[in-house]
Protein backbone atom coordinates (compact mmCIF):
# COMPACT_ATOMS: atom_id res chain seq x y z
CA UNK A 1 0.00 0.00 0.00
CA UNK A 2 1.43 3.56 -0.93
CA UNK A 3 1.73 6.24 2.33
CA UNK A 4 -0.03 8.88 0.25
CA UNK A 5 -3.20 5.87 0.29
CA UNK A 6 -2.50 5.14 3.60
CA UNK A 7 -2.66 8.72 5.23
CA UNK A 8 -4.91 10.94 2.82
CA UNK A 9 -8.87 10.23 1.76
CA UNK A 10 -8.83 8.81 -1.58
CA UNK A 11 -10.54 11.52 -3.29
CA UNK A 12 -8.35 14.26 -2.28
CA UNK A 13 -5.35 13.82 -5.00
CA UNK A 14 -7.99 13.82 -7.51
CA UNK A 15 -9.75 16.80 -6.16
CA UNK A 16 -6.21 18.31 -5.79
CA UNK A 17 -5.02 17.77 -9.41
CA UNK A 18 -8.33 19.49 -10.45
CA UNK A 19 -7.58 22.41 -8.02
CA UNK A 20 -4.15 22.73 -9.89
CA UNK A 21 -5.10 22.13 -12.88
CA UNK A 22 -8.15 25.12 -12.74
CA UNK A 23 -5.44 27.48 -11.27
CA UNK A 24 -3.26 27.08 -14.07
CA UNK A 25 -6.26 27.44 -16.42
CA UNK A 26 -7.25 30.75 -14.25
CA UNK A 27 -3.72 31.80 -15.00
CA UNK A 28 -3.41 31.10 -18.57
CA UNK A 29 -7.00 33.01 -19.15
CA UNK A 30 -6.26 35.91 -17.03
CA UNK A 31 -3.06 36.45 -19.39
CA UNK A 32 -5.27 35.75 -22.71
CA UNK A 33 -7.87 37.96 -21.61
CA UNK A 34 -5.64 40.67 -20.59
CA UNK A 35 -3.34 40.31 -23.96
CA UNK A 36 -6.16 40.40 -25.92
CA UNK A 37 -7.61 43.64 -24.00
CA UNK A 38 -4.51 45.14 -24.58
CA UNK A 39 -4.48 44.48 -28.31
CA UNK A 40 -7.98 45.75 -28.42
CA UNK A 41 -7.03 48.94 -26.78
CA UNK A 42 -4.10 49.91 -29.16
CA UNK A 43 -5.83 48.25 -32.53
CA UNK A 44 -8.38 51.19 -31.41
CA UNK A 45 -6.07 54.05 -30.37
CA UNK A 46 -4.32 53.34 -34.01
CA UNK A 47 -7.76 54.25 -36.09
CA UNK A 48 -9.65 56.93 -34.02
CA UNK A 49 -12.70 55.44 -35.58
CA UNK A 50 -14.27 54.88 -31.70
CA UNK A 51 -13.08 57.99 -30.90
CA UNK A 52 -15.13 59.83 -34.06
CA UNK A 53 -18.63 57.63 -32.84
CA UNK A 54 -18.42 58.25 -29.62
CA UNK A 55 -18.14 62.35 -30.14
CA UNK A 56 -20.97 62.46 -32.07
CA UNK A 57 -22.74 61.56 -28.97
CA UNK A 58 -21.04 63.82 -26.72
CA UNK A 59 -21.39 67.31 -25.88
CA UNK A 60 -18.57 69.98 -25.10
CA UNK A 61 -19.49 70.22 -21.56
CA UNK A 62 -18.79 66.45 -21.25
CA UNK A 63 -15.30 65.78 -20.03
CA UNK A 64 -13.35 63.42 -22.52
CA UNK A 65 -14.06 59.63 -22.26
CA UNK A 66 -11.33 57.21 -23.26
CA UNK A 67 -13.31 54.89 -25.41
CA UNK A 68 -10.46 52.54 -26.37
CA UNK A 69 -9.84 52.12 -22.09
CA UNK A 70 -13.57 51.42 -22.31
CA UNK A 71 -13.87 48.73 -25.31
CA UNK A 72 -10.88 46.90 -23.65
CA UNK A 73 -11.68 46.82 -20.10
CA UNK A 74 -15.42 45.55 -21.31
CA UNK A 75 -13.69 42.72 -23.66
CA UNK A 76 -11.20 41.84 -20.78
CA UNK A 77 -14.52 41.58 -18.21
CA UNK A 78 -16.55 39.23 -20.43
CA UNK A 79 -13.40 36.96 -21.15
CA UNK A 80 -12.57 37.17 -17.23
CA UNK A 81 -16.47 35.80 -17.01
CA UNK A 82 -15.54 32.36 -19.26
CA UNK A 83 -12.32 32.29 -18.11
CA UNK A 84 -14.42 31.82 -14.71
CA UNK A 85 -16.94 29.46 -15.58
CA UNK A 86 -14.10 27.15 -17.11
CA UNK A 87 -12.60 27.24 -13.39
CA UNK A 88 -15.32 26.65 -11.72
CA UNK A 89 -16.18 23.68 -14.19
CA UNK A 90 -13.20 22.12 -13.35
CA UNK A 91 -13.50 22.63 -9.68
CA UNK A 92 -16.94 20.58 -10.38
CA UNK A 93 -18.39 23.72 -8.30
CA UNK A 94 -21.27 23.91 -11.26
CA UNK A 95 -23.48 25.68 -8.78
CA UNK A 96 -21.41 28.90 -9.17
CA UNK A 97 -20.72 28.09 -12.84
CA UNK A 98 -24.09 27.68 -14.16
CA UNK A 99 -25.12 31.52 -13.38
CA UNK A 100 -21.97 32.76 -15.06
CA UNK A 101 -22.88 30.89 -18.46
CA UNK A 102 -26.55 32.10 -18.31
CA UNK A 103 -24.97 35.64 -18.02
CA UNK A 104 -22.64 35.15 -21.03
CA UNK A 105 -24.87 33.24 -23.13
CA UNK A 106 -27.94 36.19 -22.29
CA UNK A 107 -24.53 38.48 -23.43
CA UNK A 108 -23.75 36.63 -26.75
CA UNK A 109 -27.76 36.20 -27.26
CA UNK A 110 -28.20 40.31 -26.94
CA UNK A 111 -25.42 40.85 -29.61
CA UNK A 112 -27.04 39.61 -32.90
CA UNK A 113 -30.57 41.83 -31.74
CA UNK A 114 -28.41 44.74 -31.29
CA UNK A 115 -26.72 44.70 -34.59
CA UNK A 116 -30.35 43.94 -36.09
CA UNK A 117 -31.66 47.27 -34.67
CA UNK A 118 -28.55 48.63 -35.41
CA UNK A 119 -28.99 47.86 -39.11
CA UNK A 120 -33.01 49.32 -39.10
CA UNK A 121 -30.87 52.28 -37.82
CA UNK A 122 -28.98 52.67 -40.14
CA UNK A 123 -31.45 52.17 -43.17
CA UNK A 124 -34.11 54.15 -41.27
CA UNK A 125 -31.52 57.17 -41.54
CA UNK A 126 -30.20 56.50 -45.49
CA UNK A 127 -34.29 56.91 -45.77
CA UNK A 128 -34.82 59.84 -43.74
CA UNK A 129 -31.56 61.49 -45.64
CA UNK A 130 -32.95 60.41 -48.59
CA UNK A 131 -36.72 61.93 -47.96
CA UNK A 132 -35.33 65.04 -46.29
CA UNK A 133 -33.01 65.99 -49.57
CA UNK A 134 -35.95 64.90 -51.86
CA UNK A 135 -38.36 67.44 -50.08
CA UNK A 136 -35.25 70.27 -49.87
CA UNK A 137 -34.28 69.98 -53.49
CA UNK A 138 -37.06 68.86 -55.41
CA UNK A 139 -38.96 71.95 -53.67
CA UNK A 140 -36.65 73.93 -55.69
CA UNK A 141 -36.35 72.04 -58.68
CA UNK A 142 -40.29 72.00 -58.67
CA UNK A 143 -39.81 75.78 -58.09
CA UNK A 144 -42.59 75.28 -55.26
CA UNK A 145 -40.72 78.67 -53.76
CA UNK A 146 -42.39 80.74 -56.23
CA UNK A 147 -45.60 78.79 -56.14
CA UNK A 148 -45.82 79.79 -52.59
CA UNK A 149 -44.85 83.37 -53.14
CA UNK A 150 -47.12 83.68 -55.74
CA UNK A 151 -50.15 82.38 -53.79
CA UNK A 152 -49.21 85.16 -51.16
CA UNK A 153 -48.03 81.81 -48.43
CA UNK A 154 -44.52 83.61 -47.46
CA UNK A 155 -43.51 86.83 -48.29
CA UNK A 156 -40.88 86.10 -50.22
CA UNK A 157 -39.10 82.76 -52.40
CA UNK A 158 -36.51 82.69 -49.34
CA UNK A 159 -39.06 82.74 -46.55
CA UNK A 160 -40.30 79.53 -48.92
CA UNK A 161 -36.95 77.75 -48.69
CA UNK A 162 -36.81 78.05 -45.55
CA UNK A 163 -40.24 76.59 -44.97
CA UNK A 164 -39.61 73.58 -47.43
CA UNK A 165 -36.15 72.84 -45.23
CA UNK A 166 -37.99 72.58 -42.54
CA UNK A 167 -40.72 70.56 -43.72
CA UNK A 168 -37.55 68.19 -44.89
CA UNK A 169 -36.37 67.86 -41.42
CA UNK A 170 -40.06 67.15 -40.11
CA UNK A 171 -40.02 64.45 -42.51
CA UNK A 172 -36.66 63.17 -41.75
CA UNK A 173 -37.89 62.92 -38.00
CA UNK A 174 -41.09 61.29 -38.74
CA UNK A 175 -39.17 58.74 -41.27
CA UNK A 176 -37.31 57.78 -38.79
CA UNK A 177 -39.81 57.58 -35.87
CA UNK A 178 -41.77 55.20 -38.14
CA UNK A 179 -38.86 52.75 -38.12
CA UNK A 180 -38.86 52.96 -33.82
CA UNK A 181 -41.13 50.00 -33.56
CA UNK A 182 -39.03 47.94 -35.99
CA UNK A 183 -36.18 48.78 -33.38
CA UNK A 184 -37.80 47.67 -30.32
CA UNK A 185 -39.19 44.49 -32.19
CA UNK A 186 -35.62 43.83 -32.79
CA UNK A 187 -34.11 44.42 -29.39
CA UNK A 188 -37.55 42.44 -27.92
CA UNK A 189 -38.49 45.02 -25.99
CA UNK A 190 -42.12 45.70 -27.20
CA UNK A 191 -44.78 45.50 -24.61
CA UNK A 192 -48.36 45.62 -25.06
CA UNK A 193 -49.44 49.09 -24.47
CA UNK A 194 -52.33 49.70 -21.94
CA UNK A 195 -54.87 52.97 -23.47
Amino acid sequence: MNVVDQYLPSGFMQGLQNFVVALIVLLIGWLVAKMISNAIQKALKKTQVDDKLINKFRSDDDKPLNSEKVIGKTVYYILMVIVFILFFNILNLNMIAAPLSDLISSIFGFIPAVLKAALILVFAWILATIVKWLIAQGSSKLNIQQLFSKLKITDDEETARGYMNKAGEVAFYLVLLLFIPGVLNALNTNRSVIY
